[in-house]
């Protein structure tokens, strides 16, 4: 009982923290909605010479966006690399390890926390872009299984830039490397453009990687495009399992690198 008290404490001060930083809060969520409508007119315009690309109809495209902008707001967990390396920058790390809780937990829980908050204003969006643009905007074709392929997405989502985030504790100076797999991730995981929009061979390298199961394939079951399956699920599972395994691996290395330098 005192435990559950305890993370759920680092939950509430997640989101204490998120809504401490309104101006950069509400900044970054414009500046997202602004891309988001760049991306909706621009597609808008190239669908107004044809009727559908790569079987996207403009519903779909218009769709795949709207729930794109949503899901990045509550699945990518790429500032939790950001935030160990400034932990590791500034000292911050040394004094969470002292406390009676788990840092990896923590920082799981305090990333939910933020999530949370952030995920307000996209949800109103959608909902608004649902109901002005009802007979364009797509509904779910299976919501239950829907969530479930979220659910795993954030867990994977959260793994992948947890391991990125590992390089700070062997250099200083990594914000360079962890931006370029930021813009690296978008592209490979479906953010920018649909994935059916690269070359067959392309596509076949990234069945063998995990970035596609952060975003494209949830947004292609709700949208239909993908039929799902247990193997879709068992995928993610697997990408989950080996991902934490080898995270398990590196973090009591990365500790040991940590203590040699003198922190």
């Amino acid at each position: 009982m005192q435990a559950a008290r305890k993370y759920f404490s680092v939950l509430k001060t997640g989101v204490l923290n998120q809504a401490s930083y309104r101006t950069r809060f509400f900044g970054n969520t414009l500046g997202n909605i602004a891309y988001l409508v760049v991306y909706l007119f621009l597609w808008k315009y190239v669908f107004s010479s044809q009727s559908t690309i790569q079987g996207y109809t403009l519903g779909a495209m218009m769709t795949y966006y709207v729930l794109t902008f949503l899901l990045k707001s509550f699945t990518n967990n790429n500032g939790i690399s950001w935030v160990l390396s400034d932990h590791i920058r500034d000292g911050t790390l040394s004094n969470l390890l002292l406390k009676p809780i788990s840092y990896n937990l923590y920082m799981f829980l305090n990333s939910f926390a933020s999530q949370m908050l952030a995920v307000i204003f996209p949800i109103i969006f959608m909902i608004a872009a649902t109901v002005l643009y009802s007979d364009t905007i797509k509904s779910p074709t299976n919501p239950g299984i829907f969530i479930l392929v979220v659910l795993l997405s954030t867990m994977l989502n959260h793994l992948i830039f947890s391991l990125i985030g590992l390089i700070s504790f062997w250099t200083i100076k990594s914000w360079g490397i962890l931006s370029l797999f930021g813009r690296f991730a978008d592209i490979l995981n479906g953010s920018i453009f649909p994935l059916d929009f690269l070359p067959g061979w392309a596509i076949g390298v990234l069945n063998y990687l995990p970035f596609k199961y952060m975003m494209f394939v949830p947004v292609s079951v709700y949208l239909g495009r993908l039929e799902m399956s247990p193997a879709l699920i068992l995928i993610q599972l697997a990408w989950i399992a080996g991902l934490l395994a080898l995270y398990l691996f590196l973090w009591p290395k990365a500790m040991k690198n940590y203590e040699a330098v003198g922190n």
